[in-house]
């Protein structure tokens, strides 16, 4: 008889505040060893011992660029699991300026794994289901060929992209927005083609995404999006 997966192993891995952050950062992408010391306010050395652990538990991987080591979350089923963890907790107290803007600009708009998160994820993907850009089915996004037309213009997708008419995604539980937004390849997508219009730009230590000045401009002018 086989016996149940032994969930405190990676419960207990998680719990421990330091490795926390550490995960929690990893959702905007990879991040370098040093920078999630950083991120986690411990020593170098501390932040190796824990990413070690992570990284045997299959939490994380590891890439060695030079003499820089890079960590990632293993897979996407790692940040549901986190995004699933913080929509159960309470929402921490805040003591400071500085805890409060972090904590409007996370909700505002932030990357889950590989996708956008918060209101600009809600409000993203309603505005595309409204102009019927994409389809929902059975929980599943589906592209449609306006859908298509549209955002190979605004140069979100390229038109000679393989899978182009492929293009799917899935509902995403958003913790701070009670709503779901787009995950999955389309998610993907749609995240890293606003990423390269530079409508929207990456934290080198969290995973916020601000929202440029052109960014602001046509996504008003697009979509309709106001933030």
């Amino acid at each position: 008889m086989k016996s149940d997966p032994m969930v405190n192993d990676i419960a207990s891995l998680i719990a421990d505040p330091s490795r926390c952050l550490m995960l929690m950062s990893l959702l905007g992408g990879q991040r370098t060893a040093g920078e999630l010391a950083k991120t986690a306010c411990i020593k170098p050395q501390t932040a190796t011992y824990h990413l070690s652990k992570m990284v045997s538990a299959g939490l994380i991987e590891k890439t060695i660029y030079g003499r820089y080591r890079y960590f990632k979350l293993a897979n996407e089923d790692i940040a549901k699991l986190l995004e699933l963890l913080m929509k159960l907790s309470k929402s921490p107290k805040i003591k400071s300026l500085n805890q409060s803007i972090h904590s409007k600009t996370l909700r505002k708009a932030r990357l889950c794994y590989d996708h956008i998160a918060g209101k600009l994820g809600i409000k993203l993907t309603e505005a595309l289901l409204k102009a019927h850009y994409i389809n929902l089915k059975n929980d599943i996004f589906y592209i449609t060929e306006l859908g298509i037309n549209k955002l190979v213009e605004l140069e979100i997708i390229k038109q000679d992209m393989e899978d182009i008419k492929d293009q799917s995604g899935i509902k995403c539980y958003d913790w701070s927005e009670n709503s779901y937004h787009i995950a999955g390849k389309l998610g993907y997508t749609l995240a890293n083609g606003l990423i390269k219009l530079c409508w929207i730009k990456k934290s080198l230590i969290s995973r916020e995404l601000k929202i440029t000045e052109i960014g602001r401009v046509n996504l008003y002018k697009n979509f309709d999006i106001e933030l």
